[in-house]
């Protein structure tokens, strides 16, 4: 064996045994390190509705992308589902769910699951909400799962945050709640000053009173928009979780992943940083539409090459047309990222008449993207991470790491322009309350009294003075109650 492995090494090249020995370690982890990290992301999405096929496309699309193993949809306004009309928005994986039915043409919420990963069991469910257990079937990783969209009116909302308190005492292991909560935590979660100060306040006592951590999302600072040209952006959209959740998966962070159709941004929680893996190349069939692609592979297949046989210049052609289409990928942004940005740019700043009208050309073509990656879909590969994950932390270094999070300055912005490095904003900072507590004129310790006072005599004068009747009366009636009970003798 070694001796094959060692020709093998001096045939291929020491590359072959570094590959050869990354291959055996990563496929040894489950067996020598006991079980696998708790790497899991779920994915939380209000969408609007589940009735279109087109829209149900690009709801299939962003699930297969995001790689995740539980998905959680609001607001679906679906009264029943079969599994020709699941199979419309939810990848193969997921071979069962359980959904909440909509109340007439409202709300609708599901839980998607795949059964190989995980075993879940229904807790409860209302018309607001579906709380299930979820095992993990590779080891014995237990947490519970809410899955809300939370009423629209004020006058429901008090039931709903009693039915969460009630389930919340019966809670003892890792809980996230996730979805469309209809209303704001806090006033910079509006863009606008249309604040409802009596439910975002209430809101925020409910999440205090029962101890959760609203989780902040690291790339946006909105989830919702009402697509206008002078948009109104709010955050809706958020993930609660309780101190086991914080304890166990001390690593969990949020972001958002897109919003090609519904005016509501997806989130993903994901409980381990993902695995910098090299991304596989491939070749899509929509590439054969545009024409970058089909000129780069067309001045490669007329490009003379040496003498060489068929097979052999064949093999060198394919070879020479992957990496220029490689590099032509690398240099050109996707429509779907010019879409993101232009969304992003709302949340700073109102879009422009042209800047409008792009973003509305830009959903158009993601539309027709996502209908031409179809069949990308049916050949995905499953991707598996496997990181070793810190089990050892205390609580109070949790809960450090969240409030880390939540104060920390991500950006700051001097004029015109935005920083994000940590030395910039350091040396901003420091530069900033230098000059406010800086002293303007050097100190002196001569102090010219004269100065101070500079008619002595007026104020000797006004201290040796005898008080009047006037000022006795005014003295007395400034006085509190209980010390003056005899003022009124005095009128």
């Amino acid at each position: 064996m070694q001796a094959a492995v060692f020709s093998s090494c001096l045939y291929f090249g020491p590359h072959f045994l570094f590959s050869l020995y990354h291959g055996i370690l990563h496929s040894s982890l489950p067996c020598t390190l006991g079980k696998l990290t708790d790497h899991m992301k779920i994915v939380s999405r209000n969408v609007r509705g589940l009735g279109d096929v087109d829209k149900n496309a690009i709801v299939l699309k962003l699930l297969c992308d995001s790689g995740a193993q539980l998905i959680c949809l609001q607001e679906t306004k679906l009264q029943s589902i079969d599994m020709f009309k699941l199979r419309e928005f939810l990848p193969h994986k997921y071979t069962s769910y359980v959904y909440q039915p909509a109340d007439g043409t409202a709300g609708g919420t599901l839980i998607a699951w795949s059964e190989k990963s995980y075993e879940i069991v229904v807790k409860c469910q209302d018309r607001f909400s579906i709380t299930v257990t979820v095992s993990s079937t590779s080891d014995n990783m237990m947490f519970m799962l809410t899955n809300v969209y939370a009423p629209c009116e004020s006058r429901e909302r008090g039931g709903f945050y009693d039915y969460i308190r009630v389930l919340k005492q019966e809670i003892t292991i890792p809980w996230a709640i996730t979805g469309d909560f209809n209303i704001y935590r806090y006033m910079h979660e509006k863009n606008n000053n249309n604040i409802a100060w009596t439910d975002m306040e209430e809101f925020d006592s409910w999440i205090n009173e029962l101890e959760l951590i609203d989780i902040d999302i690291c790339n946006s600072k909105y989830t919702w928009s009402n697509k206008r040209a002078q948009p109104t952006l709010i955050k809706l959209d958020r993930v609660l979780i309780n101190v086991p959740w914080a304890q166990r998966f001390i690593h969990s962070q949020c972001k958002t992943i897109g919003r090609p159709t519904s005016d509501h941004k997806a989130i993903m929680l994901d409980t381990l940083a993902p695995s910098q893996a090299t991304k596989i190349f491939r070749y899509e069939d929509y590439w054969l539409g545009c024409n970058d692609p089909i000129e780069v592979t067309k001045g490669i297949l007329v490009c003379g090459t040496r003498e060489m046989s068929a097979v052999t210049k064949l093999s060198y052609k394919l070879r020479a047309i992957r990496a220029a289409t490689r590099a032509w990928k690398k240099h050109k942004r996707s429509i779907t990222t010019i879409h993101s940005n232009v969304n992003h740019v709302i949340e700073w700043r109102p879009l422009s008449v042209s800047e409008f009208h792009f973003r509305a050309l830009c959903h158009d073509k993601v539309k027709e993207l996502c209908k031409a990656e179809n069949q990308r879909w049916k050949r995905r590969a499953k991707i598996k991470w496997c990181q070793l994950g810190d089990e050892n932390t205390t609580f109070y270094h949790t809960m450090a790491t969240y409030r880390f999070r939540e104060t920390k300055i991500k950006i700051f912005r001097l004029g015109n322009e935005d920083f994000f490095g940590e030395k910039d904003k350091l040396k901003i900072a420091t530069d900033y309350f230098q000059e406010f507590f800086a002293e303007r004129r050097p100190w002196t310790k001569n102090i010219d009294l004269q100065h101070i006072y500079e008619d002595q005599s007026s104020i000797l004068l006004n201290l040796s003075a005898i008080f009047t009747w006037d000022e006795i009366k005014q003295a007395i009636m400034k006085a509190p109650p209980q010390q003056k009970p005899w003022a009124r003798w005095l009128h």
